[in-house]
C-alpha cells in the first residue's frame, strides 16, 4: 500500500509546485493590477467604436496590436520594478514569505523573458497595425519603465509623475488607432471633454496610489537610499500633498461632471467626489496606509464604470 501511494506523491508534488510557481509568477506581474488595466483600454475601445463605423476586422486588429504589447510592456514593468526594489521589499516586510516568493535572480530571468516577449508583441503589433507611432509609444514606454525602476523612482515625485503618465499613454492608445486607421472618424463634443476629463483623473488617481505606496515603503526606502517624496520631505508632509491633490481632484470632477448630463454627473458625485473627499481625509488620520489604498483601488474601478454610464446615458 506503501509503495502505490509513493507513486502519486512526486506527481502530486509536481502539480502542487507547478500551481505555487505560477501563483509567484502572477504576483510578481500584479496580474489583478494588469486586468484592470486592460479593461479600462478595452472599454476606452469599445466607446469609441461605438460611434464609428469600423469593420470587425479593425477590431481585432486593434485588439492584438494594443493590448497585447500593453499587457506585456506593463508586466515586463513590473518585474523589473520588484527587481531592483528587492532589498527594500525585504525591510518592507514584503518578502515576509520569502521561501513561497521568487527570488532576486529569478525575477531577473523573468523580467528579461518579459522584456524580449514585449519586444516580439511590438513588432507583431507594427506588422498589423503598420503604424511608426503606435511603435514609438510602445518603444518610449519599455525604455521608461526600466529607466524609471532603476533611476528615476528614486528622484522626488518625478518617477510618480513618470508612472501617471504611462498610464494615461496605454489609456490614449486606443484613441490614437481609431484616430489614425479610421479615416473621417470625428469624436463629438461630449465625448472629447468626457475622455479628456477621464484622462486627467486616472492621471490623478495614479499619482495619489503611487504616493501612497512610497508612504507604504518608506523605511525600505530609506534604508536603501531611495530619495522617495515621503523620505525627502518627510511622512506627515507627505500626507499633507495627498490631501491637496485629493482636493483638487474632487473639485476638477465636479466642475467636469457639471458638462456631462444628470446621470454622469449623479454618478460621479456620489461614486467619485464623496469617496475621493474621504480618503483624502482618511490619509490625514491614520498610518494604515495599506487600507487606504484598498479603498482608493475601489474608488478607481468604480470610476471605470463612467465609461459605460457615460455611454448609455447619451444613447437613452
Amino acid at each position: 500500500m506503501k509503495d502505490i501511494l509513493s507513486r502519486f506523491r512526486p506527481n502530486g508534488y509536481m502539480s502542487g509546485e507547478i500551481i505555487n510557481r505560477i501563483s509567484q509568477f502572477l504576483k510578481l506581474i500584479r496580474f489583478k493590477n494588469l486586468l484592470f488595466l486592460l479593461f479600462l483600454q478595452i472599454s476606452i475601445f469599445y466607446l469609441l467604436l461605438s460611434s464609428s463605423n469600423i469593420s470587425s476586422s479593425h477590431v481585432w486588429y486593434g485588439i492584438i496590436g494594443l493590448v497585447i504589447p500593453t499587457f506585456l510592456i506593463a508586466a515586463f514593468g513590473n518585474s523589473v520594478n520588484d527587481y531592483f526594489d528587492y532589498e527594500s521589499d525585504i525591510i518592507n516586510h514584503k518578502n515576509a514569505n520569502h521561501s513561497e516568493r521568487f527570488a532576486a535572480e529569478k525575477i531577473k530571468k523573468a523580467s528579461v523573458r518579459l522584456g524580449s516577449l514585449s519586444l516580439v508583441s511590438m513588432a507583431v503589433s507594427f506588422l498589423i497595425t503598420n503604424n511608426i507611432i503606435l511603435l514609438g509609444f510602445f518603444i518610449s514606454s519599455i525604455l521608461l519603465l526600466y529607466y524609471y525602476s532603476s533611476k528615476l523612482k528614486c528622484i522626488p515625485i518625478l518617477g510618480n509623475l513618470v508612472v501617471s503618465c504611462l498610464c494615461v499613454i496605454a489609456l490614449f492608445l486606443p484613441i490614437v488607432y481609431i484616430m489614425l486607421i479610421a479615416e473621417g472618424v470625428k469624436l463629438t463634443g461630449e465625448t472629447r471633454v468626457f475622455l479628456s476629463g477621464f484622462l486627467f483623473f486616472v492621471f490623478l488617481t495614479t499619482l495619489i496610489r503611487e504616493l501612497i505606496k512610497d508612504l507604504e515603503d518608506i523605511n525600505g526606502d530609506r534604508a536603501t537610499g531611495c530619495k522617495t517624496l515621503p523620505v525627502s520631505i518627510g511622512e506627515s508632509k507627505t500626507r499633507n500633498v495627498l490631501l491637496g491633490i485629493c482636493l483638487i481632484t474632487a473639485l476638477m470632477l465636479m466642475s467636469w461632471a457639471q458638462y456631462l448630463g444628470i446621470f454622469v454627473n449623479a454618478y460621479v458625485m456620489l461614486f467619485c467626489v464623496f469617496p475621493m473627499i474621504l480618503i483624502g481625509a482618511l490619509i490625514v488620520r491614520t498610518s494604515n496606509y495599506e487600507k487606504v489604498s484598498r479603498y482608493l483601488k475601489w474608488l478607481m474601478f468604480s470610476s471605470s464604470l463612467l465609461i459605460y454610464i457615460f455611454h448609455f446615458s447619451y444613447n437613452l
